[in-house]
């Protein structure tokens, strides 16, 4: 796998107004070899209430680091059925993803961290896909690739979406899931994150979170807690995942040694990343 982290991770040190550039270059020196521009953690490169993208001077950024594998991550409620292609947030999106993205193809991932439902009529489903449909187009005709996080929706009902929407548009959609175990345990239905994992096929997933959870709360490193990382990573060498790992963790003033320790346990219960 392709070692990298989510820009969130960095939160404190971006509110301390520690350069962006800065940080991206000790993630480098560290081995760390993709990096997700998360809206709301990107310093200079946003502005605004709606914290929205600088297009221009994250243009830059390709340029200083030619081997880092950018993509961008914004918040937008791509589970209902009122998110259009052409609202300013979403084109900021799309430009941005392909501003950073220098070597690599452009990525968009996008979470939906306000729409709630715990079951939906067929209509329901049929215009949220319609809504996704729309997106996943638009971001094709940009040549982008658009990955949706699981979170606080039920999986069942997340999953069901997304494969419904892939079933449209067949192989070449550009229409991609950011897998996160641990966001699994945010659902009321029981479930087992090592059987979903082991559901999945590799060809769906664009990219997965790596991130702990215990009482109640995401840690500040990947360690032992609530998911069982043993077992999550034995499930995505069984469906021969081998794409761009993310880590996620709650940000702290120990950041970079959280960082390496969760490389680390990782590693030992036997993850493989590319050196």
């Amino acid at each position: 796998m392709i070692s990298g982290l989510v820009s969130n991770c960095w939160r404190k040190q971006l509110l301390e107004e520690i350069p962006m550039e800065t940080l991206i270059t000790e993630a480098v020196t560290r081995g760390y070899r993709a990096v997700e521009l998360r809206q709301t953690c990107l310093g200079k490169f946003e502005s605004g209430p709606e914290h929205m993208p600088n297009t221009e001077a994250l243009s830059t950024l390709p340029n200083l680091f030619p081997t880092v594998q950018f993509n961008m991550a914004m918040a937008m409620p791509v589970l209902s059925n009122t998110l259009v292609p052409d609202a300013p947030l979403v084109q900021a999106g799309l430009q941005a993803a392909r501003a950073v993205s220098g070597q690599f193809k452009p990525h968009l991932r996008l979470v939906d961290l306000t729409t709630q439902f715990t079951e939906l009529t067929k209509s329901q489903t049929e215009k949220i896909v319609d809504t996704m449909t729309r997106l996943a187009d638009a971001a094709k005709l940009r040549n982008v690739t658009l990955s949706v996080e699981n979170s606080i929706q039920p999986w069942s009902l997340f999953h069901q979406i997304m494969e419904q929407q892939r079933l449209r548009r067949g192989d070449d959609s550009p229409l991609q899931l950011c897998y996160d175990a641990a966001n699994l345990l945010l659902q009321t239905e029981k479930i087992a994150p090592d059987v979903i994992t082991r559901s999945l096929r590799s060809n769906e997933i664009s990219m997965v979170h790596f991130k702990q959870r215990a009482n109640g709360q995401f840690l500040e490193s990947v360690d032992d807690g609530d998911i069982n990382w043993s077992e999550q990573l034995d499930a995505l060498a069984h469906i021969n995942f081998n794409g761009v790992a993310l880590f996620e963790i709650e940000s702290s003033s120990t950041v970079w040694q959280s960082l390496d320790s969760g490389r680390d346990y990782l590693t030992a219960h036997g993850a493989r990343f590319e050196s």
